[in-house]
């Protein structure tokens, strides 16, 4: 057997660990994500209002297959039409939408949520990580406002 046979095989066999290396890190990334780890908004239909009459209506955020999502810190981004006399309020994981409409009409918006959550040392990779798959969530709500 001359040298130039045994260079392709070293170079196989390098490429070989590299590949295997390469997929368990990505199989690794895919099993954690398989649970679907992140943030999600209430899938829910806002009830309608009346002119002029006391509105409360609201929203939640949580961390979809996390038992422990208080430990997380949710940000809240509302963009849209909101009825006048309506104003948010924000606390903590509750989106609140509540006030007096002075406007009837559909009233479209959207609710943004992002999250930052504990970090733990993750000694395999030697980083820090927060085990979410995904760190935010956007839905579209509407409120009707009837007369």
């Amino acid at each position: 057997m001359n040298i130039k046979s045994k260079i392709p095989s070293k170079v196989v066999l390098l490429l070989a660990v590299l590949f295997i290396s390469s997929c368990e890190e990505i199989a690794d990334e895919l099993l954690d994500c398989i649970i679907n780890k992140g943030p999600e908004l209430s899938l829910k239909l806002l009830d309608g209002g009346e002119l002029n009459a006391f509105y409360s209506e609201y929203i939640r955020a949580s961390i979809q297959n996390e038992p422990n999502d208080d430990d997380y810190e949710y940000y809240f981004d509302i963009t849209g039409d909101l009825p006048e006399g309506i104003e948010v309020f924000i606390d903590y994981r509750t989106v609140t939408f509540e006030g007096i409409p002075t406007e009837i009409g559909r009233f479209e918006f959207m609710v943004h949520v992002t999250v930052a959550g504990p970090e733990y040392w993750d000694e395999e990779s030697g980083s820090w990580d927060d085990d979410l798959c995904f760190y935010s969530d956007s839905r579209s709500y509407a409120i009707v406002i009837i007369q």
